[in-house]
């Protein structure tokens, strides 16, 4: 019996003693946040502490015991431009959120004057409402994407936008295909004025698929054909063929990028009547 007691008290005691270790010696007791991009928004001590205070930290609350993906939810939540990376903890009571500043890339109207502007994963950065003779520029704010049937005109700011698979396959492969292609997100906005969903007959797939038209702001279009496949060396493909097509030339042609049945990737500028 006594040596029962004995080992209970042992593993109560013990048990106390991380409890203590816990809210004393990893007990929350910093809070920092370290942005993997240059940020606009974000560039300032106070800006940064909203980013804290969004995610509800406890004050002396265990470090270790802390939902990560519940505080990234809240924080990406409370703040649209923000993508956390993850949460590090630095032994043996600090944390740094590990985040960048989602970038400007789309806008999608969904009705006469209202545009959703979204990033490269179409997450809803900000709604933008123009006034009666009001434009939307796309070379600073987004380019304009086309081509779509209904979409959900009810989103708010946060919230994450979507076509339908092949069309959300497609566009969310956009942005990163130039980025591979050493294209900043500044330069895809500067070369690039609308993207149009659009559907080509695919001879890999033997049915049609989704295709992106992208047009530039000389009016010259370029349709990508199976845009879900490759996206990267078609896009990277379409950067080296435009180059080389002089701008007289842009006036009476189109671009078609492909890949045939032998993975070989084409580009083809047609003549149009």
């Amino acid at each position: 019996m006594k040596k029962s007691i004995i080992w209970i008290s042992s593993i109560l005691g013990f048990i106390g003693l991380i409890i203590i270790l816990c809210f004393t010696l990893f007990g929350l007791n910093n809070i920092a946040v370290d942005f993997r991009n240059d940020t606009t928004l974000f560039n300032s001590e106070l800006k940064e502490q909203e980013i804290i205070d969004s995610g509800e930290f406890a004050s002396g609350s265990c470090v270790f015991f802390m939902d990560k993906n519940f505080i990234s939810e809240k924080i990406e939540k409370a703040n649209p431009y923000i993508k956390i990376v993850n949460i590090e903890i630095i032994f043996p009571n600090d944390i740094i959120i590990h985040c960048y500043e989602r970038e400007e890339i789309f806008a999608i109207q969904f009705d006469d004057l209202s545009y959703y502007i979204c990033d490269e994963e179409l997450k809803i950065l900000r709604i933008l409402t123009l006034e009666t003779d009001g434009y939307i520029n796309t070379q600073t704010n987004a380019m304009v994407i086309t081509g779509y049937e209904e979409i959900d005109t009810n989103l708010n700011e946060g919230d994450f936008l979507s076509f339908g698979i092949d069309e959300d396959n497609a566009i969310k492969k956009f942005s990163p295909a130039f980025k591979l292609n050493n294209r900043t997100t500044v330069e895809q906005k500067g070369l690039i004025k609308e993207v149009e969903f659009e559907l080509q007959a695919s001879v890999i797939h033997m049915k049609y698929m989704i295709a992106l038209v992208i047009t530039d702001f000389t009016g010259f279009s370029a349709i990508i054909v199976d845009a879900e496949d490759y996206l990267e060396y078609k896009i990277n493909l379409y950067l080296e063929a435009v180059s080389l097509i002089a701008d007289n030339e842009k006036s009476n042609s189109e671009l078609y990028i492909y890949e045939t049945l032998e993975g070989k990737f084409f580009a083809h500028k047609v003549i149009l009547d």
